[in-house]
């Protein structure tokens, strides 16, 4: 399963912006983000904030 949106929770976000997101159920997507999101982990691309 895959969960992308484009929440936006600042004051001017939630005000002023139509916010929206997609569910994907099966297929190759859901794996194929994970993976990413693995390998920009990996590279230190993404790193924990706090």
């Amino acid at each position: 399963m895959l969960l992308t949106t484009s929440a936006n929770f600042t004051q001017s976000g939630v005000d002023r912006n139509i916010e929206a997101g997609t569910l994907i159920r099966g297929g190759s997507a859901p794996a194929r983000a994970a993976e990413h999101v693995s390998e920009l982990q990996r590279t230190g691309v993404l790193r924990r904030f706090w």
